[in-house]
């Protein structure tokens, strides 16, 4: 039930010049050809994405909660974010997460322990998520 401006998002970060073409009449990308995690999503799951991959990335404390509280703040002297849909952008992002089975599938289909040093950190971003999901958006938010 996410009502904010749900868009179309191409979050393979894989661009270069095999999936991308321009448009050499006006000098703009007209095409991306590498959709593998294309998905819609509210406009702040980027947003989320963003803070969990530079802020968050080492856990919850207090430190890491000011450092994505600073970045946020930032953000929303430029465009400003209610408490609502940044919540929808991490609802996306946790039920991503929960679904993902990259780690699973690397080290159980593929017999590769190359990930297994991610596991820790997913299961507490997951854990933390599950039970305080609502209290850091208000910290963040406020």
């Amino acid at each position: 039930e996410f009502i904010y401006n749900v868009i179309v998002l191409n979050l393979q970060n894989r661009y270069h010049e095999k999936n991308v073409f321009f448009d050499n009449d006006v000098d703009e990308i007209k095409y991306v050809f590498d959709l593998d995690n294309t998905t819609i999503a509210p406009r702040s799951y980027e947003l989320v994405r963003a803070l969990d991959l530079t802020c968050l990335n080492l856990g919850y404390d207090d430190e890491c909660r000011s450092n994505a509280k600073v970045f946020l703040d930032s953000y929303r002297n430029v465009y400003d974010i209610s408490k609502e849909e940044l919540m929808d952008g991490f609802k996306v992002y946790f039920l991503k997460k929960v679904h993902s089975l990259w780690i699973a599938t690397e080290h159980y289909v593929n017999n590769s322990t190359r990930v297994d040093c991610f596991l820790d950190n997913e299961i507490s971003m997951l854990d933390f998520y599950s039970k305080g999901l609502e209290g850091l958006v208000e910290k963040l938010i406020h």
